[in-house]
């Protein structure tokens, strides 16, 4: 069976971490970093089996702990490069080790940086005490220094839990007005997006928050806030779901510390030993192989192959939410809930189950694009570009490089209505 290239490749550099935030799904995890060998032969496999323009992300705990160990890659992987696009590398990083010689090399080399940084005072500070002060002005430095880098190559990454909701639209102002290019939304995982969340205020956030972009774009032509970069539109599944998200395909697998290769980074076994047994297991199942083993590309075929049987992977239709039952949705075509969430709910024995605060956050998401792209009218075609791309990979939002390439997509059409309403009476 022929699989797809690989279009990203991520890297866990370390399981170390500078701090401890309060939702961090990773906590628990034991101790390691990667090996240069390690790291070596995943460079070796990505370049054999990547796609041109390959996105390496650098990833941990804080990748930024191993600063000498990234240097030490992309200096490996830009040497010996094929013709064609070169690599682009991505750090995610929480921001506190991002100081003048981080950011020197990282703009030196146009490495694309995603801050984590969840938005007001208050909120940053719940998540991890004594941050905000520092990361305020780390993203000053950046945007005043380093300005042209930061226009073509910084995104900050919020996470939203449950009491961050109240804050959403206030915080997303806040980046604006302090110029950051891009800001990426997602709800949190594990026990952190759990919560509850009063009903309306959700809803109203999101409202607030379309309201802004409206007004950013009506007075510069920009859409910084990456998940509007997409047209949804309410649309069924077609008949026979398939898989649920991009990691069924391996085009975005993760390498773990020791070189344990998986189908995406949120099913890294190491990193869950908070969530559920079976979600574990599962992970251990979905298992690709070790990045040293020379058959490892004829074991991501085998992976492709039984991926379709994977309860994990397939059958959205199945989950529920609530009291609600996902197949009765009408995003339920356009839905990006990831298939681990039912493994960090409260209840976890129900793999099947969607933490309540993941599938009010979706909805209330695509309902935003939706409103926000009827709003500007002739420039939705693009933008629903790139959310078929993303969609299709079984992202959130693109990487940079991707979202580039995405631009020239042609749109993609709107549902036929009878045809929808077809498909629900079979």
């Amino acid at each position: 069976m022929r699989v797809g290239e690989i279009a990203l490749l991520h890297l866990v550099l370390t399981r170390a971490c500078n701090l401890r935030c309060r939702y961090c799904y990773q906590r628990g995890a034991p101790p390691g970093r990667m090996p240069w060998e390690t790291l070596r032969c995943a460079l070796d496999w990505a370049r054999s089996v990547g796609r041109r323009g390959i996105e390496i992300v650098f990833s941990g705990g804080e990748p930024l702990l191993e600063l000498p160990l990234i240097q030490r890659a992309v200096a490996y992987a830009n040497a010996r490069r094929a013709p064609g696009p070169p690599p682009q590398f991505i750090v995610l990083t929480n921001g506190m080790l991002l100081d003048d010689r981080a950011i020197g090399f990282l703009a030196c080399h146009d490495i694309d940086v995603q801050l984590s940084l969840d938005g007001l005072r208050y909120v940053q500070e719940q998540r991890a005490p004594g941050t905000f002060a520092v990361l305020d002005a780390r993203l000053e430095r950046l945007l005043t220094g380093w300005t042209d880098y930061a226009r073509e190559h910084l995104t900050v990454g919020m996470t939203v839990t449950p009491d961050a909701v109240p804050y959403l639209a206030a915080s997303i102002e806040h980046l604006l007005e302090r110029g950051v290019p891009r800001i990426s939304l997602a709800p949190a995982h594990g026990a952190a997006g759990d919560g509850p969340v009063e009903a309306g205020v959700l809803a109203a956030q999101f409202e607030r928050v379309g309201r802004l972009a409206q007004a950013r774009f009506a007075r510069d032509g920009e859409i910084p806030l990456l998940f509007l970069r997409g047209g949804a539109t309410p649309s069924p599944p077609p008949p026979e779901c398939g898989p649920v998200c991009g990691a069924a395909a391996a085009i975005q697998p993760a390498v773990d510390v020791d070189g344990r290769v998986y189908p995406c980074a949120l099913l890294i076994e190491s990193m869950l030993s908070a969530a559920a047994p079976w979600l574990r297991g599962e992970a251990r199942r979905l298992c690709i192989g070790d990045v040293s083993d020379p058959e490892l590309e004829f074991r991501r075929e085998a992976f492709v192959a039984r991926a379709a049987d994977s309860p994990l992977l397939t059958g959205r239709e199945r989950w529920h939410s609530g009291g609600a039952r996902c197949a009765t949705c009408a995003w339920l075509g356009s839905c990006g809930v990831c298939p681990v969430a039912g493994g960090w709910t409260s209840s976890g024995d129900d793999r099947d189950r969607v933490p309540d605060f993941l599938c009010a956050f979706a909805r209330e998401a695509l309902g935003a694009q939706q409103r926000f792209a009827a709003t500007i009218g002739a420039s939705a075609p693009r933008a629903a570009a790139t959310d078929r791309m993303a969609r299709f990979l079984g992202v959130t939002e693109l990487p940079p490089a991707l979202r580039r390439v995405a631009a020239f997509l042609p749109a993609e059409r709107a549902p036929d209505p009878a045809l929808a309403n077809r498909r629900r009476a079979e």
